[in-house]
């Protein structure tokens, strides 16, 4: 994933918050990424995602995936991207499902990949992301059995309904 495609993301994803306070940390360390302090926004970052926000999770797995403000370190984004797409991050699904369809950070797993694209498909909204994530399914759908598939869609559609009924937390998004 390039760096301005991470940005784009960034900027775009809903954030969820349980509180002022973490809005604000949260707030922090999207300033310090964006002036390039990456080993601040990390920091800032980290206890946000350790205490469940979804949007610092993602961030996280993107800082591992690029070593911006730490290591490159495939297996850790995987960890971050994993939590965040558990609870509906649809670019968190996507980028997963990218890990698993190559082996990056997880054992190449392309059912595992195909489950995740299933997922960003179902989750992200008519546009460039959702377009990308049916190619790279169609892709991953082409190393499956129809019985393999099948059962994709069918966990897919349960995980999308668990995530329905979930209560969310408060919605907020980052300063301009």
């Amino acid at each position: 994933m390039s760096s301005r495609f991470a940005l784009a993301i960034l900027s775009i994803v809903s954030l969820w918050f349980p509180s002022v306070s973490a809005l604000a940390d949260f707030e922090s360390a999207w300033a310090a990424y964006r002036r390039g302090d990456y080993a601040t926004a990390l920091e800032e970052w980290k206890p946000l995602a350790e205490a469940g926000n979804v949007a610092s999770q993602f961030n996280l797995g993107l800082m591992y995936y690029d070593g911006k403000g730490t290591r490159l370190d495939f297996s850790e984004a995987a960890k971050w991207f994993r939590l965040a797409a558990k609870k509906g991050d649809a670019a968190a699904q996507h980028n997963l499902g990218a890990m698993y369809f190559n082996g990056d950070g997880v054992e190449l797993d392309i059912e595992q990949a195909h489950f995740w694209f299933t997922m960003a498909v179902r989750l992200f909204p008519p546009g460039s992301e959702r377009e990308q994530s049916a190619r790279n399914l169609a892709i991953a759908g082409g190393n499956l059995t129809a019985a393999q598939i099948s059962e994709n869609e069918r966990k897919a559609e349960a995980l999308r309904l668990e995530l329905l009924t979930a209560v969310p937390e408060p919605a907020v998004k980052p300063a301009p």
